[in-house]
Parts: C-alpha cells; structure tokens; sequence
C-alpha cells in the first residue's frame, strides 16, 4: 500500500481505535442537539449583560483579547462554579474549554485566537457547565434541602421562594462534609435526559447569586455598574 493508505489505517485502526473516549467527542454535536435552540437562546439572553460583563472582565484581568484557559478556570473558582459541590472538576473543565472552542482555520496566523474561547464559545462552555452540574428538579431540590442539608419545612418554603439553587449549592459548597449524589445523566459523557434550558436556568440562580454575593450587590444595575468599572480600570492599567 502507498504512504496514504499506511497512513489512514495507522490513524483508524492505532489511533482512532485506542483514544480515550474524550478524544472522539464531536462539539457539533453536542451543539445541535442540545445547544443551538430557541429555550437556551432565550434564557441566554436574558441574561446576556451578565454573561457578556463576566467576559469581559476576565479577559481584561489577564490582559487578553480572548479567554484562555488560566481565565476559564478563574472564572469558574472565584464564582465557585466548580470544586465537590456542584461536581466538576479541573479535568471536566479543561475538557469543556477544549470542545467549546470552534474551528479556526489557520491556527498558526491566529494562534491566539486558537487557544482561547471567544464570548461564543464561552457562551457554550457555560452551557456545558450547567449540563454537567445537572441541577435538580423543584421538587426534587425540595427534599434535598430537607434531608441533605437538616433543613425545617419553614426553612425550606423561604429558600424556595427565594434563590433555591444558590441557597443549596452555596450551603454544600460551606460544608464538604455533605455528599450531594449528582445524576446519573449529569456525568460529562452521559445521555442527557432533561432539556438544557431548564437547567441552565437553574444554573443561573446559582452563579448571579454568587456573583451578587462576591461583589456586595443588591441589583442588576449596581452589579454591572461595578463590573464593567473594574474592567475598564484594568484595562487601563494595561496600557499604563
């Protein structure tokens, strides 16, 4: 056989054949049949001025154009999106970054861009996120705050009309010492069995929550007042 065909059989039957299964994950995929439809463009943006501000400001902390991973992973820590009490780990969001990032198609003149998530791609990477973390049901969230976390069933009516999904994952996140069992269909690579937009919705009452709680605010406005301040002051300081 010619080099061609050596080298199509060495990539099918070596490579291709004994890849870990993390290695064969196809990103489009994913995006069509969970990503690309009108519920998660709705709750997307709904809460575009967030999402778009919490960009922003990471990119302008690293003095970057685009997110690279370092920022990725920072994002997730500081608004403690990640760690044992929503169950995602450093290596699930190393793998998220990577799917997430679309083609480029000359990566050597845009190496930058190649290596990093524009505000498109992080868009999807949060998505990611939520589906990994697999908030529960109402209902379900319901019990978990009775029996997980020893709470009274006046306790519980309040966080439910509340912020549910912060109260429950900030108060696992302030005591390890509790197991939360994350559902089966939350594994990175399990079929999943409820539609992203109701999770990512959930997901959200978590992060704006933290994010309200980490920068000491009580509205949207005061919020993205305080934020877009911050980046534009280290951007700033970049060009100082």
């Amino acid at each position: 056989p010619g080099a061609a065909e050596a080298l199509r059989a060495l990539i099918d039957k070596d490579l291709q054949a004994n890849a870990p299964p993390e290695a064969l994950h196809n990103p489009n995929l994913y995006r069509t049949s969970r990503l690309y439809n009108r519920d998660v463009d709705n709750v997307l943006r709904a809460e575009m001025p967030l999402l778009r501000a919490l960009y922003d400001l990471f990119c302008a902390k690293a003095h970057t154009r685009f997110l690279r991973l370092e920022g990725w992973l920072d994002v997730l820590d500081t608004y403690r999106m990640s760690g044992n009490h929503t169950g995602v780990s450093k290596r699930e969001a190393k793998l998220i970054f990577a799917w997430s990032q679309m083609v480029v198609v000359d990566e050597v003149a845009r190496r930058s861009r190649a290596s990093s998530l524009d505000f498109l791609d992080f868009l999807e990477a949060f998505c990611r996120v939520a589906d990994l973390v697999s908030p529960p049901p109402l209902e379900d969230l319901q019990d978990a705050l009775a029996w997980e976390l020893e709470m009274s069933e006046e306790e519980v009516a309040a966080v439910m009309a509340a912020h549910p999904y912060f109260t429950f994952y900030a108060t696992l996140d302030s005591k390890p010492g509790i197991e939360h069992a994350r559902r089966p269909s939350g594994e990175l690579r399990a079929a999943p069995t409820r539609p992203l937009a109701f999770k990512l919705l959930a997901f959200l009452d978590y992060v704006k929550q933290a994010v309200h709680v980490t920068w000491e605010t009580t509205n949207d406005h005061q919020l993205l007042f305080k934020m877009e301040a911050m980046t534009r002051l280290l951007a700033e300081s970049k060009g100082g």
